[in-house]
């Protein structure tokens, strides 16, 4: 079992990276701008189930 506080270290960093990616992609097409946050959302939403599955592998 993992410690409370790395969970929670991995899921800012996810947020974070989802958060760059999200404003490059903003940045780059503004006329999608609009898609930014969903990005954001299902990059979290993969990280966070990528790591669920590492943790029982």
């Amino acid at each position: 079992m993992r410690a409370p506080l790395h969970i929670a270290y991995q899921m800012v960093v996810i947020m974070a990276l989802g958060g760059m990616a999200g404003i490059y992609c903003k940045n780059n097409f503004p006329t999608y701008g609009s898609w930014y946050m969903i990005g954001i959302l299902l990059f979290a939403l993969i990280a966070a189930v990528y790591l669920a599955i590492k943790d029982f592998i």
